[in-house]
């Protein structure tokens, strides 16, 4: 199975940068990130990186890590104790429940090879993240970076923060409470949106295609609508 990871920063009064992350729920998922948000809303930088927190998930079409809660910004260890403690967990749980009960017990205890796609930020170290991925039996995949059509976790990340923050139109006082309600929107968004990841995974070979056709830059949304129509004949 194929596994999609990244990280989000999450403020008190949004995510950060606000133009990569929010999407539009009614025209999800054949548009581009979308800002939506009230007329005195202050949402600056420092509010984003000093009054909040990052977290880490990986999502697959038949499950999901939980949230991991880290600081201001990710480094290699936090990282790999994400690939231990959250990732291979939650894949053992998916491949486990993929197996017919009559036969699990003749299954030797070898663990099933998933496919784990992420980008590697330029503050880990990657002799220690492969490491990790070849420890847990996880086949690592690079993305291209700042290529969000090819990872689908930023799509559902846009769900994520729309529900979290409703548009825009919601601030949290302090980071207790905002992870208090980020676990809970976690399992809220997977329980409501966990039948499109199908879908969304079906259009990353076509948009991965299209985004070589053109020397790598970003798609415009003519270009993103052409290859939903594509996908959409098959």
């Amino acid at each position: 199975d194929d596994w999609f990871g990244d990280e989000l920063r999450l403020g008190l009064q949004g995510v950060f940068p606000t133009e990569a992350r929010f999407y539009s729920l009614r025209k999800f998922p054949h548009q581009p990130p979308k800002a939506v948000r009230q007329k005195d809303w202050k949402h600056t930088k420092k509010q984003c990186t000093t009054e909040g927190f990052s977290v880490c998930a990986a999502i697959s079409a038949k499950g999901k890590t939980k949230l991991m809660r880290f600081g201001k910004k990710i480094n290699c260890d936090k990282y790999c104790h994400f690939i231990r403690t959250f990732l291979r967990p939650a894949m053992d749980v998916v491949d486990h429940a993929n197996i017919p009960m009559v036969t699990r017990r003749r299954l030797p205890t070898k663990r099933k090879r998933n496919k784990y796609h992420h980008d590697r930020d330029s503050s880990r170290l990657p002799q220690k993240t492969d490491k990790a991925l070849i420890d847990m039996e996880i086949d690592g995949q690079l993305l291209a970076p700042k290529m969000w059509l090819g990872n689908p976790i930023e799509k559902w990340w846009g769900l994520f923060v729309s529900r979290l923050y409703d548009n825009g139109f919601k601030t949290y006082k302090d980071a207790k409470s905002l992870w208090e309600a980020a676990e809970k929107v976690w399992e809220e968004t997977w329980e409501e949106h966990h039948k499109k990841i199908p879908a969304m995974l079906l259009k990353v070979p076509f948009y991965l295609k299209k985004i070589r056709q053109v020397d790598g830059r970003h798609l415009t949304r003519k270009e993103e609508r052409a290859v939903d129509k594509e996908v959409r004949k098959l």
